[in-house]
């Protein structure tokens, strides 16, 4: 059976024919991750610890030949945004409002002109069986995939640290949404096999081993989150603000220690999101040893742990997020579920369950009959399974 990226790859390059009545010249795939915990840390310079999963953006296109005298044109389908895009290859690009999604690829394409590349005309279809919305970082996915393709038809290479920065700001300066790198370094870096350890300070990366012993569910709970909305970026401001005044670039960097002795000149909402940046530290250091030691038990209770902080001291959470993990308390070990917990930037996505391999199967049912029975809503939870980064197929 295909792999979910050779599908994806597929199913591009089959809607690529149908809409351009030929075939691409090549096709690039990045896939979607989640974090196993580490959560609003990437931008607060600590660690985290994403997995890439077995779902894609697949980018399929071909160069169109022009007139040297005339500007470069792309012209960008998707299957699961509204009409065609053509965008003027050119300097002067800005986002626009009439197709919000749009400004992802304005965003890499005014990255690579930066970065030197001489983008010709070309014509581009992405497809996706990434859930939009759903936290498992479909618009990284999106931007790392049209980077590369982008890179190989100009013939211009970036170093992956510089796609992943690149990709970084189009969602930025293009889509304003205040992200971390992790999703984009993720995304290009994955392992199959493994999760990542990735140090948001120094951009270490070290691939984590993950057993055939457990699995990851991951349920969508269908309420749609938005970076580019207030929340996420009233939080990431709050951080910024509590650095500054500790005196140091990240709030990773202050250290627990200080921002105790200093605790008391800060507002009872900046105390609470430092509370937490700090202490998901210690956890995902100590996940990182669970794991290594096949402790899965202490694995899945940090995981539990992380999604209170999330939700009492982070305030990120909503009620569905919090179904999904009340009922991977309730199921508990003796079920085969170790641990649970919202993933992602919150407001809404998914939340993922960390369980006996041998168990997870019947446990899909179990988390549908009881979140619908909770909510009204039937979700569609899905075993996923850690994979390489993006690539040509």
């Amino acid at each position: 059976m295909p792999s979910s990226r050779e599908q994806c790859a597929a199913t591009a390059r089959v809607f690529f024919e149908k809409r351009f009545g030929v075939r691409p010249d090549h096709i690039t795939v990045a896939p979607g991750r989640i974090n196993l915990i580490g959560e609003h840390l990437d931008y607060n310079g600590g660690p985290v610890v994403p997995m890439t999963i077995d779902r894609h953006v697949a980018v399929a296109g071909r160069v169109i030949p022009r007139d040297p005298a005339t500007p470069a044109v792309a012209t960008i389908s998707s299957g699961f945004h509204g009409l065609p895009i053509t965008i003027e290859i050119g300097s002067g690009l800005e986002p626009q409002e009439e197709e919000a999604w749009a400004n992802y690829p304005i965003g890499v394409i005014a990255g690579l002109l930066k970065a030197g590349a001489d983008l010709p005309s070309c014509e581009i279809f992405i497809a996706s069986d990434l859930p939009v919305g759903a936290g498992l970082s479909s618009s990284a996915a999106l931007c790392v995939a049209l980077s590369m393709w982008l890179e190989k038809a100009s013939n211009h290479r970036l170093e992956s640290i510089d796609r992943a920065r690149l990709c970084q700001a189009a969602e930025h300066q293009f889509a304003m949404v205040p992200c971390g790198i992790m999703d984009q370094l993720a995304s290009i870096h994955g392992k199959a096999g493994h999760a990542l350890r990735i140090d948001c300070r120094t951009l270490e990366i070290d691939p984590i081993p993950m057993s055939e012993e457990t699995s990851l569910i991951v349920l969508n709970t269908a309420v749609q989150h938005c970076n580019a909305e207030g929340e996420y970026g009233t939080r990431r401001r709050t951080c910024e603000e509590l650095a500054k005044a500790m005196g140091v670039g990240k709030l990773a960097e202050a250290g627990a220690e200080k921002f105790y002795e200093m605790r008391s000149e800060f507002p009872p909402h900046a105390q609470k999101r430092a509370r937490h940046v700090f202490s998901e530290i210690d956890r995902t250091n100590d996940f990182v040893e669970a794991l290594a030691q096949s402790d899965w038990s202490d694995a899945g209770e940090l995981m539990f742990d992380s999604h209170r902080s999330l939700r009492d001291l982070y305030e990120v959470s909503c009620p569905e997020l919090d179904a999904v993990v009340d009922i991977a308390e309730e199921l508990g070990k003796s079920a085969g579920v170790y641990g649970a917990r919202m993933t992602g930037g919150g407001f809404g996505g998914s939340a993922i369950v960390l369980v006996d391999s041998a168990k997870a199967a019947g446990l899909l049912g179990e988390f549908t009959a009881r979140y619908e029975k909770r909510t009204g809503s039937r979700p569609a939870p899905v075993v996923v399974q850690p994979v390489d980064g993006a690539g040509e197929v």
